[in-house]
C-alpha cells in the first residue's frame, strides 16, 4: 500500500524536479545549441506563420518565467539569455517564407528538399 502511495507522489513533476534530472533551463539550453530552429519553436517543418509565432510567443513568456525562478542563479540566467536570443533567431527566419525555405534547404541533404512541403 504504502508502495502505490510513494509512486503516485511524484506523477505530476516538471521537468528537472527529480534529483539527477536536468532542470528546464538546462533542457533549454541544450536544446538551443544542439537543436534546429523547428525544434526550438516546437514546430514542424510545414508548421503555418501564425503557428510559428503562437510558438515564439509561449516560449518566450515560459523563458522569462524561469529568468524570474531563477533570479539567483547566473548560470541559468545567462543560458535563459543565450536560449532566448536563439529563439529570436528561429522566430526571425521561420516566420519569413523566403528565409524559412532557405534554411529547410540547408538542413536537407540535396535532392531531400521536396520531401517538406511549404
Amino acid at each position: 500500500m504504502e508502495g502505490a502511495v510513494k509512486k503516485g507522489r511524484g506523477a505530476g513533476r516538471r521537468v528537472g524536479a527529480g534529483p539527477g534530472s536536468p532542470a528546464e533551463w538546462e533542457v533549454l539550453r541544450d536544446l538551443a545549441f544542439e537543436g534546429d530552429y523547428f525544434q526550438v519553436l516546437g514546430v514542424s517543418p510545414g508548421c503555418s506563420t501564425s503557428e510559428v509565432r503562437d510558438a515564439w510567443v509561449r516560449l518566450a513568456a515560459r523563458i522569462d518565467v524561469l529568468k524570474r525562478e531563477q533570479a539567483g542563479n547566473l548560470e541559468a540566467i545567462q543560458a535563459l539569455e543565450d536560449a532566448l536570443r536563439v529563439a529570436e533567431d528561429a522566430f526571425e527566419v521561420l516566420s519569413d517564407p523566403d528565409l524559412r525555405l532557405r534554411y529547410r534547404r540547408a538542413l536537407s541533404p540535396v535532392g531531400e528538399e521536396q520531401g517538406w512541403p511549404c
